[in-house]
């Protein structure tokens, strides 16, 4: 049997470890604009090329970019918290960027 102290910074180390974890499809807050734009709209190709956008994927900390002509110009803006690793935050931006088509399908807004 191994003295308490040392199964006590084994509980430590394993719960420090399982606790660090980062779950990238774990949204706080997703919301949708209330207008949807028509399918096959120069907007949508607008929204399609800008989520493809290594710009935001390679993001390190925070990213913006726009694709597009100014009448049908798509904006994004990521940003991830300082203490996240580079590795975590470009999951956590692919996974927000995955799950925009399907918890706000055509619209002209979304945050998550």
């Amino acid at each position: 049997m191994l003295p308490l102290i040392t199964q006590l910074s084994h509980l430590t180390l394993t719960l420090s470890i399982f606790l660090s974890s980062i779950d990238a499809h774990v949204f706080i807050y997703a919301g949708c604009s209330q207008d949807k734009y028509p399918p096959n709209s120069p907007y949508e190709s607008s929204k399609i090329s800008l989520l493809s956008s290594r710009t935001l994927y390679d993001a390190i900390s925070i990213a913006n970019d726009t694709a597009s002509p100014p009448d049908s110009a798509s904006y994004g803006l990521c940003q991830c918290r300082g203490d996240l690793s580079h590795r975590d935050c470009a999951s956590c931006i692919a996974g927000a960027i995955n799950q925009v088509a399907v918890l706000c399908p055509d619209t002209y807004g979304a945050s998550l």
